[in-house]
């Protein structure tokens, strides 16, 4: 890749308000809990590319502003319930 490719991608990612991240994880657990949460077919559980994809659609799906609000409002029922318990 050029200089001129790789500045084109930063400036779309600032554009886009996204980043690149690298992270060293266990192969064979990423592929068995992409398979088993459904995010992976079975059959592509030793295809790195697949899996980079998956996970990279994994993570886009779990960062978005829905599964935020998600998280956020089961985090308040579960502390309403405690409070009610008390």
């Amino acid at each position: 890749m050029t200089g001129a490719e790789r500045m084109r991608k930063h400036r779309q990612r600032l554009r886009e308000g996204t980043m690149p991240i690298v992270i060293d994880v266990d192969a064979v657990n990423l592929s068995a809990f992409l398979v088993a949460a459904g995010h992976l077919a079975a059959d592509l559980a030793e295809d790195r590319e697949a899996i980079r994809a998956a996970a990279e659609i994994w993570i886009a799906r779990a960062t978005c502003a829905a599964a935020y609000e998600s998280v956020t409002l089961s985090r308040r029922a579960l502390l309403k319930s405690d409070i009610d318990s008390a």
